[in-house]
């Protein structure tokens, strides 16, 4: 993929992605999600050599070598990862914050572009796709995908959520705004929305991968945020839910069970 031109910024769409020891899932990501965005970065530890290794057989996207994800005693600190890819953003157009088993859908360019307020932070919607259905799915024609796709289980992310007592300790400095969820796994906005970089970047308080998505959120007040119910992405799924918010826990990814 080739990148495109910078100066038509209304268009431009720039995803980021945090991937250390997951490039049995990002070899998919990137054959399948590569072709929506004119700009990708992948944020990876300086030791994660497969995937290093596998960004370099895709044109268009851009490895980012982070020496910050464990510093300080730190298990796996995403939002440091995060941040150091949000600074080799080309900080025009929107921007898509993603997780490497998130796969996204033909349609998502196209309405993407066609549908957003550039105030609002948006999030969609996912499927839960088991190993024997992504295999299904790889070796299926149109109409079989369709088919497969539909009978996917929905992770519901969408309606109004309160905030456990602990959340509500840990976030009180940054002001309680509950209301409609956009989780970590996928978050789209413009940079419009912010005069520079660094307000739009993750907190670095917390040495795992959980909460800051969260504090990140709530830099939207509630009613500008947004799912959007008419688009869907599908989810490698592995492992129990925050299994892997420390670190790689589950089990290698592989069709070949």
């Amino acid at each position: 993929m080739q990148m495109k031109n910078k100066q038509n910024s209304s268009m431009i769409i720039e995803a980021l992605v945090v991937s250390v020891d997951y490039a049995d899932y990002l070899h998919f990501f990137l054959d399948f999600n590569i072709r929506y965005f004119d700009h990708l970065i992948v944020v990876t530890d300086i030791h994660d050599n497969a995937t290093i290794d596998l960004c370099k057989k895709y044109d268009g996207v851009e490895c980012v070598q982070s020496k910050r994800l464990y510093e300080n005693g730190d298990l796996f600190n995403k939002g440091k990862a995060i941040n150091d890819g949000i600074d080799k953003l080309w900080g025009t157009g929107w921007v898509v914050l993603m997780d490497s088993d998130i796969i996204l859908l033909p349609n998502f360019r196209k309405t993407f572009i066609a549908r957003l307020d550039k105030n609002k932070l948006y999030g969609i919607p996912r499927k839960e796709c088991h190993t024997y259905e992504w295999k299904q799915y790889l070796h299926g024609n149109k109409l079989q995908r369709k088919h497969i796709f539909k009978n996917l289980d929905f992770v519901n992310c969408s309606g109004k959520f309160k905030h456990s007592p602990k959340q509500k300790k840990t976030i009180k400095k940054y002001g309680s705004r509950s209301g409609t969820k956009i989780l970590g796994y996928l978050q789209m906005f413009h940079h419009s929305n912010f005069n520079n970089k660094n307000e739009y970047k993750y907190s670095e308080r917390y040495g795992h991968a959980g909460t800051s998505d969260i504090i990140f959120m709530q830099k939207w007040a509630s009613k500008n945020r947004k799912v959007l119910r008419h688009m869907t992405a599908i989810h490698l799924a592995h492992g129990k839910p925050a299994s892997n918010y420390r670190g790689r826990k589950s089990e290698l990814f592989s069709i070949d069970e």
